[in-house]
């Protein structure tokens, strides 16, 4: 037999092709999940829209004033669908937003239950805003992520959701991708167009919402993730209190909005992964001070996100339930 000879330049490519096969599972996509991530990847800007958010905001797609931002808080608590019909504007908050496929993986052992056992798998679709109008490097951003799941066996089953976000007032910060991300953030400063009494109405109709959709906890910041621990399990499930999504992509990429600087085709191997981290309320005394230790976290999988795109779909249509809490 003739002994093989590789040029330099191919031995990389064939490295790099091997690298791909052991770094990148294999996740099952039913046709539930290609037909939303087709919707969510139509209609895509050819120069990205700056929604404002004001006080005049809220006066919505269903109602006036504050009124209108109570029906559709109530409406994400009681609808389930993935999309929202087109004749829909802008969200009321959040709606300047960036829209990603790509998958959920659960690489260790853990106590927890559903999709957070180890060797668990699922395609998701996510997108990350920021609450009001501030996008860019200049601006406080109220940086946010939602995170859909959708297991090849979900069927005709409610997704999977879970909410999460760094401040709800927003911080000033270059890279949005140095923010890590939970499911209860502190509430921050608010804008400087929100006065004290309009924060507070905002408030109260958010907790009023979360107590008429039956909520026993009702909270505007705490969105837990039951729901994912009990999937397909049969007897007793354990979920996690918390979870947080910790940036693992080392790179950063320089650009004034942030949806610029999360286009995944930015980073290496056009990929943008962040860290699942769950903790355990046993033993919190307090959780403010102890969520942001580092002894509460256990780094059980990643989040890995492979396509990204700025849409109309993606900005007014993509529909995220949030769980009762």
């Amino acid at each position: 037999m003739k002994n093989l000879k590789f040029k330099p330049l191919l031995l990389v490519q064939l490295s790099l092709c091997a690298a791909c096969f052991l770094t990148t599972p294999v996740v099952a996509e039913s046709e539930r999940y290609q037909l939303l991530k087709q919707r969510v990847f139509s209609e895509a800007y050819a120069e990205l829209p700056r929604y404002e958010v004001t006080r005049q905001s809220f006066q919505g797609n269903s109602g006036s004033g504050v009124a209108g931002l109570a029906a559709d808080a109530k409406r994400t608590l009681s609808n389930f669908d993935d999309l929202l019909g087109p004749e829909r504007g802008p969200k009321l908050l959040q709606a300047n937003g960036i829209c990603f496929s790509g998958y959920w993986e659960i690489t260790e052992k853990s106590d927890f239950t559903g999709v957070f056992e180890s060797g668990r798998r699922a395609p998701v679709i996510a997108r990350a805003s920021t609450i009001f109008s501030g996008t860019r490097q200049s601006e406080r951003r109220a940086f946010g992520m939602a995170v859909k799941l959708l297991p090849d066996d979900l069927g005709d089953a409610p997704s999977l959701n879970v909410f999460s976000s760094h401040s709800a007032g927003g911080v000033t910060q270059p890279y949005v991708l140095d923010l890590s991300m939970d499911n209860e953030p502190p509430l921050g400063r608010i804008p400087s167009w929100r006065d004290i009494s309009t924060a507070l109405k905002l408030k109260s109709t958010l907790l009023q919402a979360d107590r008429e959709a039956g909520s026993v906890d009702p909270s505007v910041t705490y969105r837990g993730v039951a729901a994912l621990g009990e999937y397909n399990v049969q007897g007793l499930s354990r979920s996690p209190h918390w979870i947080r999504f910790s940036p693992a992509t080392e790179e950063r990429v320089d650009r004034e909005d942030f949806r610029d600087e999360l286009r995944v085709e930015n980073y290496q191997g056009n990929q943008l992964t962040y860290n699942i981290d769950v903790g355990d309320q046993a033993g919190v005394v307090d959780k403010a001070k102890k969520k942001k230790s580092s002894a509460l976290w256990q780094t059980i999988g990643k989040l890995v996100f492979t396509e990204s795109i700025t849409s109309n779909v993606c900005d007014t249509q993509l529909h995220f339930p949030h769980p009762k809490n």
